[in-house]
């Protein structure tokens, strides 16, 4: 994918010419919209792909759907949430790790592990990354591995690479005996990240098992809170943390859905 910003309330053919995005360099051919662009408008692109010397184009042309803007993006991964990894009963029907019943179910795989999810999770995730001067991102197999994934991906095109890395549930026993796979060092600066919060419970351990290993954790993210008391829980341990997206949210977009 290859993302770049047009100017919202921009004709997007005043807009064509080149670009470079990070490392990389296009030539906008097109773009068509049925209105002008706004924070959640939706563009085709056609663009040329150049290498990184100047030596003219090579490789193919390539088209795109994208929303613009973070808004935009943040709007389409919650409808993709509601119809892929959440439901809602009236009744506590669904049980918890913990053993709980609750009227939420959550399970973020089906959207994370989806091609447009990755590329939400990835261009969003990256967003509350770029500024927190850290080098990698990861958090506890299997949930968080999609999501430390996508961002890492996006951060290469974006032009500020960041590492992934995953942590283990269970002690490698062999080997190199370690929690924490990935191209990591001890003292390097990370974020640890889930795809969903309830206790906090799943992200305090990956916390605890990264500076196991000698890493500094500065920052925490999940994918979705469930407004359980788990980032006030997670807050115990790293200041900086936040979720993209809120339970409340989704259930006002999952209502939408099911009466419209």
């Amino acid at each position: 994918m290859f993302v770049w910003e047009l100017t919202p309330g921009a004709e997007p053919a005043k807009q064509a010419g080149e670009f470079k995005e990070g490392r990389l360099r296009f030539f906008l051919l097109k773009a068509s919209t049925s209105n002008p662009l706004n924070e959640a408008s939706s563009i085709r692109v056609e663009a040329f792909l150049y290498p990184k010397s100047d030596e003219g184009v090579k490789g193919r042309s390539f088209s795109m759907d994208r929303n613009v803007g973070g808004g935009g993006m943040k709007h389409e991964l919650i409808d993709l949430l509601c119809r892929k990894s959440f439901q809602y009963s009236r009744e506590p029907v669904f049980k918890l790790v913990s053993g709980r019943m609750s009227h939420f179910y959550v399970n973020c795989k089906p959207t994370t592990l989806s091609p447009r999810g990755m590329f939400l999770v990835g261009h969003l995730l990256f967003e509350h990354l770029r500024d927190a001067d850290i080098t990698a991102v990861g958090g506890l197999t299997f949930g968080a591995d999609p999501v430390a994934f996508a961002a890492a991906f996006t951060s290469e095109l974006k032009g500020r690479p960041i590492k992934a890395f995953s942590i283990r549930k269970t002690q490698k026993d062999h080997g190199i005996v370690r929690w924490v796979e990935g191209d990591i060092q001890k003292q390097e600066r990370v974020a640890i990240v889930d795809d969903v919060a309830t206790t906090g419970g799943s992200t305090i351990k990956a916390i605890e098992r990264a500076r196991a290993e000698g890493l500094d954790v500065v920052q925490a993210v999940v994918l979705v809170d469930r407004q359980e008391g788990g980032l006030e829980a997670i807050r115990n341990y790293v200041s900086d943390v936040s979720g993209i997206v809120t339970r409340d949210e989704l259930l006002v977009r999952w209502n939408e859905i099911k009466t419209g």
